[in-house]
């Protein structure tokens, strides 16, 4: 028998340990660490928050308007995490404070810890320092884990990353041997070295003093693939030991390298015979090394090795620093291990990063910065780092505390002691309580000293210096950066020369509590913002001091800040103490008043990440539109704060419009810039309430000095009475408010020891306010100043100032002690007697300074005590603010001041508040009785009667109105009052009646609701009031009233009433009891009423007392004047003369809730004076102005034109009558202008030819349109010149049926006008007669629309449109008369010609007429950047930008062009976009953000107007030589086209004729078209000649499938085989030059003759090459490859310079390479499926979509420029499928060309998307058909790694699902496909 084998099995494969071997043969890990230093601020900074505070505040104070400085307590919670300590371990608590600041550091958006204390990162380590003056040494946090193995007291050396990720390649060696790699050494190859692929590097640094060199190994490990694969069943393992490796094995490898360094120097700076430099050229020769290192070991991921050069770690054992030349160090590394030939061995290499260590140690004095240490594994890549820190200290007053931000006592430079601690300290409590003292006041210094917890007492700073503290008050880091000498301006600026105490006041302003917008409360200002760069420090400073609503000026060598805020008023003007009593008003235009504001901020509540607040005036909105500003509010991170900026911006501009300027004496020396005064301007008011006193006298003790019938002095007050210098009346029971101007001290800004306790200590008013009563007031008689003054009488007023209860006791009384009244001393007068009638027998002895009667000449003013007062228009003074005072002469000033608005301060900060009161509630009336039905109301809440009109302008004295009067509404109404036989008092609107409210009020014919003649309250749904009562709307007012009610304010009819009283019921007895119970009142019990009939009864007396001006009641109103003749004999509603109307009185909130209606019928308004009124007399007509352009208020000059885009145009303009008043002006009566009635005016519109230069406002006499009788029913009057007044076409016709002729001449409806009288039988002439007519003018029949018969004046692009009202008399506002210079002109009347229009004076522009110069734009021009490229593009290849690059370089479009050798140019439009982004921010100037912007940026385009000239691709080589012998040759164009620029001025040319001329010398231009194209460039010579060669023209019409995105012309002369490239400029027409330049069909071309000189021979021209107002495309300045990006001075378009109409070189398009076409195409196409287009399974509908997106050709190889007609049958279908992973295919199915053997030939193929990071491949297959073709053309995006599951929509523009395919790309595919010949 034989023997028996042994059995075997497989083997299993061995795998090594996962692991690295150090050089003692243990196994290691890599592991990396970053660190990384960031400079945050200067210091010395408070630190990194390190725990948060929690604020409480006064919300009562608040809501109550009085905003209190301060919180009242801050409780302080620190943050935590943990350190190296346990919790067993003492200092465990306060390490976890310690670090607590971690919380506050960010990387990537992430808190290094967690609000729990637990970290987000591992392995980190990170220290701060606060920048103190000594400097810190960057050092790790020793209360941290160090995972580096640096030690707290080692220094973090700078150091210079370099990252560089070259691969590190190994020797070539010989292959062919399968042996495993650590068995048998390898074989160099030949001709191969060791270091045939080493890195060397350079560090340009002699202080680098080491490099850390960090080597990454990819992988290592080999896959054996030699030895057994089976081993033996019963042999022992052990055994195999010396056979371990085997077959498939994972075995660990090793790769080494070697390290060398060497010196560089420099040998120009070293003398060779020296010895030093013997020495350092050895030295440069020897490369020191090796440092060998060995890396053992199987990796499956990233490993590195990092090596220390030198070995020792510093470069100084050299000392080579000193030595010259010394440059720094280079290093080399050569792999020694072998490169791999299988992929079964995995060894890569690469250099990975160099880090150059400076081993200097930095201190970095003033310097805060963050130092950090992290396991890089955690981050791919650095990450970002974000700090929330509290930053800069500075000086703060020595009495406030900037946590709680509370202002304490001054007590010898310290606060009052507090509780609490600072988020740095340790201690406990950690609550902070408010300063509640007082009696606080501020000594003017600052913290010296400091509250200390531990010690429990004050620690006072040595040597005189401050304890500088963090705060977020804008003032104190205001004064920080004035006084600084380090980082401000503390170099050039002393103390003592700031006004510090301003700035306390500022900064108490600012620490206000105000609603944050979430419900809570924060300061009013405050300031977190980093100064990262230097800028000039007057900016600065103002850039500041706008974070407290601030502005900056110098002064009396003083440096003031002044804030806007509520002020007092410190000054009061009137036209006694200005010079020659005037005042200067000016007002803002209103295009400078925007609506909406968008703030940017950085919003603290999501890490102080970017956003913006919007806020809109909503009022303003309705009125002006939407006109937005955009602004950043600088340091703000509150979203209250930046709400509240933006509502201050809006309401300044809306409220603050008008300037007042005026000339003072010595007063304007004591004004500063930010004061408030107060104007009296008794020009302005009607009524004169100011002037000076005759005297003052200081009291009298009476109880009888004066009676009233209301109110009775009480026994002994104390009284101040002034004797004016004129004798005035007033209303007995009325309040009058007195203002006395008073000289009074003021404090200097540089005073020492000056302490304040209150803000009316730092700016003093010189004014002092009283009060008195109408009854207490007599005529005096005397021998006074004024009675020697010009019309100066003897009778004179003297008043007497109550100090009862009801006029604020003493407060009531004139100060002495801190005011200078002319004649008395500082402290007090004596007067003679107890008795009033002693003190008035005036005047007296008695001793006074002044040489003067005591009290005289002080200037004084009047005004009523109810701002609802009848008795003054819109009240007798206003506020503005002091913007500006200069010296203009000797002890003269020039003041200038802005209006000064005291109420937009509550509105800014209301504007916070979360939510109104009054939101969604329905205004109510004060009307009596309201269940909410229809209830009867009192007749005194709706008053109704006829009034009268008065004018002050025509020659009727006064006309009929409606006269209606109502009460403000609100609400909520107080009680109703019925006092038996004494009517009804009805309850008024309490506190919360609003001024937003406006009411409407409609005039109707008839009864709307049932009324009859009784008034009722009638409840009216949305749908009844558009239906029944819009349409009879004949005012809106608003519920605020304006101040000015100059003649011709017609925006709103408001005139306040003091209507209002205060009710006080008195009496007793049961009748008193039962009164009351009736009621619901109480004795003595106050309230608000309408005074309605007398108000008294049995046993029930009621006090009727003047009410408080500070409640808002109002009473309103309005005339409506009648537009028809009534007549009281008709007697049904509706028709024509009924004389009665129904009145109905809406009221409407904010949110648009109606109130109740409230109707009342009219009496009898017929009257045998009644008068209608006709306002052309009157009218008013400003603000002309197209929809979306502001006019010019006036023009400067005959061509100061706006430019508008519309091709018809809308105009709108205001009109406001002028001298018509609702009272007599001959009386007292307040009085305001009516507005006309809108619908009942009728217009005369003319357009015109602009005006002359030197009289631009004054129309011009040639009228080419007039339309007269027009109206507008809309609320704003507006017009639309659209083409039926613009159409040359429409004024001479156009045939039909060949004979038939339409237009305005033919029309049997129109009469043709001749030197003023219509033409003889016009109707019955035919259309050859009218045409010889000579007619100047047509007129429709029975209209007023009259128009030029000359067509040569249209269209009209530059034109002047003139406004005016007319009657229908024909007379005009302007005082012209209808048609008197149209069809009326030339006529004779009484032996003179008409003609002319002298009404029209240019000063009266914006009143009798407006007038506004229009240019239509034509379409802009197209600019294209093209791609010079560098010498290697001597051919001139047309190339352009991609997307990407010129969205980079600002482009707002990417326009190209391209043509092709069949006849074809084709222009494309692209966005300019990096991965999907469009629109930049801040935004690119002019972007196209879509498709259908394309469209509108080149409005209205109807067709194309081209130059060119053409050229071919001849070619001379160039030899560029040395010595001689050729170095170098050179390709040249050298029949390029030449270039050329375009000039419209030689249109009118006698040569511009033809469509083709030669180029012409003329003197040292090279000329064609009579100068229209100009070639003498540089670029065209030959030598010292300009080339020769044709300029060519032509024009396109658009069709409706042409697009601008991607349009395709013929171009037949691009066919010619001799033509390759053109120079062209072309430029886009609109409507009207179509209009102008082609027939009535459209298409055909007008021709004009032309004589031009030989060889010209083209006696005609086209006219569409005679238009003017074309825009030709231009070339910007080109780029080149390496310069694809960068600014160009003078930019215009994106960063590229415009320059003149330069025509662009195009160069032949093809979709052959250059190789492709040595191979002969048989036939070659194109596919290019552009934006818009969409790609579908297309079928049978290929056709249509082949004229709109395809552009597909083919070409016959044989005949290399003629083309074979392609058909759409050649294209089968086109079909497009998602494959997912980022995979997007386009099919094809082609048919062969006929003639063309397909299994004769090959087919090439390519695609093409202009975007970044996508690549294409073809499959190509050629089917079983014997006439198909089947491309594929796979699309991948590679720019990201994708998965399959990905949705398509993030890799391509839209959405793809098959079958349907791609919809609606974005950017253009382009395939590309060539049928090759393989024989013949």
């Amino acid at each position: 028998m034989g023997k028996k084998s042994k059995q075997k099995q497989g083997r299993p494969n061995v795998t090594d340990v996962s692991a690295v071997k150090n050089a003692a043969g243990e196994y290691v890990v890599s592991r990396s660490y970053a660190e990384v230093v960031d400079l945050i601020s200067e210091g010395e900074i408070e630190g990194i928050v390190s725990g948060s505070y929690h604020y409480k505040g006064d919300q009562t104070k608040v809501t109550a308007g009085n905003n209190p400085t301060g919180y009242i307590e801050a409780n302080f919670t620190h943050y935590t995490a943990t350190g190296i300590k346990s919790p067993t371990d003492a200092g465990y608590a306060d390490q976890l404070k310690e670090l607590g600041f971690l919380r506050s550091i960010y990387w990537n958006s992430v808190p290094v810890v967690d609000k729990d204390g637990y970290y987000n990162f591992a392995s980190v380590n990170i220290d701060s320092s606060v920048g103190l003056p000594a400097g810190h040494k960057p050092n790790v946090n020793t209360q941290m884990n160090n995972y580096t193995g640096l030690t707290g007291e080692e220094v973090l050396d700078l150091s210079v990353y370099r990252s560089i990720g070259e691969r590190l390649y190994g020797a070539e060696i010989e292959g062919g041997d399968l042996s495993p790699t650590d068995t048998k050494r390898a074989t160099l190859k030949s001709g191969s070295t060791i270091d045939k692929y080493s890195k060397t590097y350079s560090i340009l640094n002699k202080e680098c003093s080491r490099i850390d060199l960090r080597i990454k190994i990819a992988g290592l490990f080999e896959q054996v693939q030699a030895g057994p694969k089976t081993y033996e069943k019963n042999k022992q393992l052990a055994a195999c030991a010396g056979a371990s490796t085997g077959y498939g094995d994972m075995k660990a490898r090793t790769v080494a390298y070697s390290v060398y360094y060497q010196p560089i120097f420099d040998e120009r700076f070293v003398s060779p015979s020296s010895p030093s430099a013997q020495k350092n050229q050895q030295a440069t020769n020897k490369w020191l090394g090796p440092i060998r290192e060995t890396v053992t070991g199987k990796l499956d991921s990233p490993y590195i090795r990092t090596t220390t050069i030198p070995p020792s770690g510093n470069f100084t054992e050299f000392n080579y620093q000193d030595l010259p030349g010394f440059e720094g160090w280079r290093i080399r590394i050569v792999r020694t291990t072998p490169e791999s030939l299988t992929s079964f061995l995995r060894n890569t290499t690469f250099v990975d990063s160099l880090t150059e260590v400076y081993g200097t140690t930095l201190l970095y004095p003033y310097s805060s910065m963050i130092y950090s240490q992290f396991d890089a594994r955690s981050f791919s890549r650095i990450p970002s780092r974000a700090y929330d820190a509290k930053l800069i200290k500075v000086k703060v007053p020595n009495n406030y505390d900037p946590i709680l931000k509370t202002y304490g006592k001054s007590d010898g430079g310290n606060p009052t002691a507090r509780t609490g601690a600072g988020e740095w300290s340790n201690a406990t409590p950690s609550i902070k309580s408010g300063y509640t003292l007082d009696d606080s006041f501020w000594d003017g210094e600052f913290k010296n000293s400091y509250w200390d917890d531990d010690a429990a007492k004050f620690i006072t700073n040595i040597q005189g210096k401050y304890f500088l503290e963090w705060t977020d008050n804008p003032a104190w880091c205001f004064y920080d950066m004035l006084t600084n000498p380090r980082y401000g301006l503390g170099e050039y600026i002393k103390e003592k020369e700031i006004d510090k105490w301003a700035l306390y006041e500022i900064a108490q302003y600012c620490d206000g509590l105000v609603p944050d917008s979430y419900g809570s409360l924060e300061p009013r200002f405050t300031i977190n913002h980093i100064i990262s760069s230097r800028e000039e420090a007057y900016k600065v400073m103002n850039d500041l001091a706008s974070i407290f609503r601030g502005m900056i000026f110098y002064a009396n060598g003083s440096i003031f800040a002044v804030q806007d805020k509520f002020k007092k008023a410190v000054y009061q003007f009137n036209n006694s103490n200005v010079a020659d009593g005037n005042f200067t008003y000016s007002s803002s235009a209103k295009k400078a008043r925007h609506t909406v504001a968008i703030v940017r901020y950085n919003d603290k509540r999501d890490l102080f990440k970017p956003t913006i607040e919007y806020v809109e005036n909503e009022e303003a909105v309705r009125r002006y539109g939407i006109r937005e500003i955009e602004t950043s509010a600088l340091g703000c991170t509150s979203r209250g704060q930046a709400r509240r900026f933006a509502q201050w911006i809006l309401a300044s501009e809306a409220e603050e419009t008008e300037t007042v300027s005026f000339s003072a004496g010595q007063e304007g020396a004591y004004l500063q810039p930010g004061d408030v005064v107060q104007i009296y301007d008794n020009f302005r008011s009607p009524l004169k309430y100011s002037g000076r006193t005759n005297a003052v006298i200081p009291g009298a003790t009476s109880t009888n000095v004066v009676t009233a019938n209301e109110i009775t002095p009480a026994s002994g007050n104390n009284f101040n009475s002034i004797i004016l210098d004129q004798a005035l009346n007033f209303t007995s029971d009325n309040l009058y408010k007195f203002s006395l101007l008073t000289p009074t001290y003021n404090y200097d800004a540089n005073t020492d020891g000056l302490n304040t306790t209150d803000e009316n200590e730092i700016r003093r008013s010189q004014i002092q306010n009283l009060v008195f009563s109408g009854a207490h007031v007599r005529n005096v008689t005397g021998s006074y100043r004024s009675d020697y003054m010009e019309g100066g009488s003897g009778v004179c007023t003297q008043i007497f100032f109550n100090t009862g209860t009801f006029f604020g006791g003493m407060d009531n009384s004139l100060n002495f002690d801190d005011y200078v009244i002319t004649g008395y001393t500082n402290t007090g007068v004596n007067v003679y007697g107890n008795s009033p009638d002693q003190a008035l027998n005036f005047p007296y002895s008695q001793s006074y300074s002044g040489g003067c009667f005591s009290g005289e000449n002080l200037v004084w003013s009047i005004e009523p005590d109810d701002s609802n007062d009848t008795e003054f228009i819109s009240g007798n003074f206003s506020n503005y603010r002091i913007i500006n005072v200069k010296e203009s002469e000797e002890n003269t000033y020039e003041v200038s001041a802005l209006a000064y608005s005291t109420g937009k301060y509550n509105k800014v900060e209301d504007s916070t508040k979360l939510e109104g009161k009054n939101v969604d509630r329905q205004p109510i009336f004060a009307t009596g009785e309201n269940d909410g039905t229809n209830t009867i109301i009192d007749s005194s809440a709706l008053i109704v009667e006829a009034g009268t009109a008065y004018s002050t302008t025509t020659a009727i004295s006064n006309y009929t109105t409606i006269d209606i009067k109502f009460g403000q509404a609100g609400y909520t109404r107080t009680k109703d009052i019925d006092v038996a036989g004494a009517g009804k008092v009805l309850g008024l609107v309490d506190e919360d009646a609003n001024d937003e409210l406006q009411y409407i009020i409609c005039s109707l014919p008839t009864d709307p609701a049932s009324v009859g003649t009784t008034a009722k309250a009638v409840t009216v749904d949305s749908q009844t009031y558009r239906e029944i009562y819009q349409p009879h709307v004949v005012e809106m007012i608003n519920g605020e009233p304006t101040e000015d009610k100059t003649d011709g304010a017609t925006d709103q009819t408001v005139i306040e009433i003091a209507k209002y009283y205060k009710i006080q019921v008195v009496g007793s007895g049961s009748n008193f009891t039962d009164f009351g119970a009736a009621n619901n009142i109480t004795e003595g019990e106050q309230f608000l009423a309408i005074k309605s009939g007398t108000l008294t009864g049995t046993g029930k007396v009621t006090n009727l007392i003047p009410v408080n001006p500070r409640y808002k009641g109002k009473e309103f109103h309005s005339e409506v004047l009648i537009g028809e003749t009534l007549n009281s004999n008709v007697a049904t509603p509706g028709d024509p003369g009924y004389p009665f109307r129904w009145i109905a009185l809406f009221a409407i909130s904010p949110q648009g809730v109606l109130s109740q209606a409230f109707i009342q019928k009219t009496a009898d308004l017929s009257s045998a004076n009644n008068n209608i009124f006709s306002a052309v007399n009157s009218i008013q007509i400003s603000n002309l102005k197209t929809e979306g352009n502001e006019g010019p208020e006036s023009r400067t000059g005959g061509d100061d034109l706006i430019t508008i885009e519309a091709a018809q145009p809308g105009f709108v303009w205001n009109s406001s009558i002028k001298g018509l008043l609702s009272a007599d002006p001959s009386t007292n009566e307040p009085s305001y202008p009516l507005p006309i009635p809108e619908d009942s005016t009728e217009y005369r519109i003319t357009i015109r030819k602009p005006a002359t230069s030197d009289e631009p406002n004054k129309p011009n006499d040639i009228v080419y349109v007039e339309i007269t009788g027009y109206n507008t029913t809309s609320e704003s009057p507006n017009f639309v010149f659209n083409e039926i007044y613009n159409n040359p076409t429409l004024i001479s016709g156009q045939a039909t049926n060949g004979t038939t002729k339409t237009g305005y001449r033919y029309d049997p409806e129109v009469i043709g006008w001749k030197d003023g009288a219509p033409i003889d039988n016009w109707a019955g002439k035919d259309n050859n007669q009218k045409d010889a007519s000579e007619a100047q003018w047509l007129t429709v029949h029975g209209s007023g629309f009259n128009i030029s018969n000359d067509i040569n004046n249209f269209p009209v692009r530059n034109y002047d449109i003139v406004i005016e009202a007319q009657d229908s008399q024909g007379n005009t506002s302007a005082g012209n008369k209808v048609f008197q210079n149209t069809r009326l002109k030339g006529a004779t009347e009484n032996g003179e010609v008409k003609g002319g229009e002298p009404g029209f004076d240019s000063v009266n522009i914006n009143k009798s007429y407006d007038i506004l110069g229009v240019s239509l734009a034509a379409p802009q021009s197209v600019f294209y950047t093209q791609i010079t490229g560098s010498d290697s593009n001597w051919n001139k290849q047309t190339r352009y930008l991609t997307p990407e690059t010129a969205f980079d370089n600002d482009m707002p479009y990417l326009a190209k062009a391209h043509i092709y050798p069949d006849g074809w140019l084709q222009t494309t439009m692209l966005l300019s976009e990096r991965d999907g982004t469009i629109v930049k921010d801040p935004p690119n100037v002019g972007v196209v953000q879509d498709a259908e912007e394309i469209g509108k940026k080149f409005t209205n385009a109807k067709g194309m107007v081209y130059y060119y000239t053409t050229g071919n691709h001849e070619i001379e080589y160039i030899d560029t030589k040395e010595e001689g012998v050729t170095v170098k040759t050179t390709p040249q164009l050298t029949n390029s086209a030449p270039a050329f620029s375009l000039n419209m001025k030689f249109l009118g040319s006698p040569n511009n004729a033809g469509t083709e001329q030669p180029l012409q010398v003329s003197n040292t231009e090279h000329i064609a078209f009579g100068g229209i194209v100009n070639a003498a460039q540089e670029s065209n010579k030959k030598g010292d000649s300009l080339v020769a060669g044709n300029v060519h023209r032509g024009f396109y019409l658009f069709s409706d499938s042409d697009s601008l995105e991607a349009l395709r012309i013929p171009f037949p002369k691009i066919s010619d085989p001799r033509v390759s490239n053109i120079q062209l400029s072309y430029a886009l027409f609109d409507e009207y030059h179509l209009l102008s330049a082609f027939e009535s069909d459209g298409s055909t071309p007008k021709t004009e003759t032309r004589s031009p000189a030989s060889p010209i021979n083209a006696p005609n021209v086209q006219k569409i090459f005679t238009e003017k107002n074309m825009n030709f495309s231009k070339a910007t300045t080109p780029m080149v490859d390496n310069n694809l990006v960068g600014q160009t001075e003078g930019a215009i378009f994106g960063n590229r310079t415009i320059g003149v109409s330069q025509s662009i070189y195009l160069s032949e398009s093809s979709v052959q390479s250059a190789g492709d076409a040595a191979l002969g195409f048989r036939a070659w196409g194109s596919i290019n499926i552009i934006r818009g287009g969409k790609l579908n399974d297309l079928g049978s509908g290929l056709g249509d979509l082949t004229q709109r997106i395809l552009d597909t050709e083919w070409r016959d190889g044989r005949q290399p420029m003629v083309l074979k007609t392609f058909t759409p049958s050649d294209v089968l279908s086109i079909t497009a499928e998602y494959a997912g992973g980022g995979l997007l295919r386009i099919i094809v199915n082609l048919r062969v060309p006929q003639a063309i053997d397909k299994s004769k030939i090959a087919v090439i193929a390519n695609g093409y998307y202009p975007k970044e990071g996508v690549t294409c491949t073809v499959d190509v297959d050629t089917h079983s058909k014997s006439d198909e073709i089947q491309l594929t053309y796979k699309f991948v995006r590679t720019k990201e790694n994708v998965k399959s599951s990905t949705s398509v929509t993030k890799y391509w523009p839209k959405a793809l699902t098959a079958p349907s395919g791609f919809q609606d790309a974005l950017q253009a595919f382009n395939l590309f496909f060539g049928i090759l010949a393989t024989n013949e």
